[in-house]
């Protein structure tokens, strides 16, 4: 049920937590997931889907739970194989970082660390995308309290990095590892975010239920 619901919006770009929770989610979501080629040649040619590991969404540890302790990047590098899609992941965001998951974090910091994904993001060019995170994380983009483990939010994204509130999809009966949403950014959001062309959100309401 969670492949089927996210990929009804054919995310170009997927966001995962280094997390390995995060990227196994990630990786049964989009095993053998491949875009459809346009049926008219004329149109533009399918993007590939672009995989990204962020370190600015990985779980709230403001507890220091062990649990939420990251691996050495070359040991994630080394699970990535494992990992269906993995060796797709372009995990340049943390080749530098010694350390990439606090061992603990005041309210404030775990705040300003998001608000540094948000501005990422707003710099990217594709429009649907697809974050796979844990609960605080969605919880400060989406302001939604306790989202469902394993389960979806659909939200969308204005030019100047606004969430709308998230619209929470219910999880299978046997959620998988972990939550994520899927956040749709206006065509114009990446001129938008510099020059502040247009402050129109993309309608990516989630569809009507089959009767």
């Amino acid at each position: 049920l969670l492949p089927g619901q996210v990929l009804q919006y054919h995310p170009s770009l997927v966001v995962s937590s280094p997390l390995r929770r995060s990227l196994q989610t990630m990786g049964l979501v989009f095993q053998g997931y491949h875009p459809s080629p346009p049926a008219d040649l004329s149109e533009a040619p399918t993007t590939p889907v672009r995989f990204v590991g962020h370190p600015a969404v990985t779980a709230k540890n403001y507890k220091a739970k062990p649990e939420n302790r990251g691996i050495p990047v070359p040991r994630l590098r080394e699970a990535l194989r494992r990992i269906p899609r993995g060796n797709e992941f372009d995990m340049s965001l943390m080749d530098s970082l010694d350390d990439w998951c606090p061992l603990s974090e005041t309210e404030e910091q775990f705040s300003l660390r998001v608000s540094s994904f948000v501005s990422w993001l707003m710099a990217q060019p594709e429009t649907v995308v697809a974050l796979f995170t844990h609960g605080g994380v969605i919880q400060q983009l989406s302001k939604i309290k306790s989202p469902l483990h394993g389960g979806m939010v659909v939200c969308t994204v204005t030019p100047s990095g606004v969430f709308s509130k998230g619209v929470r999809l219910h999880p299978p009966e046997r959620p998988l590892c972990s939550p994520y949403s899927v956040g749709s950014l206006p065509p114009s959001a990446a001129a938008g975010a510099s020059s502040g062309s247009s402050s129109s959100t993309t309608d990516f309401s989630p569809p009507e239920p089959s009767p």
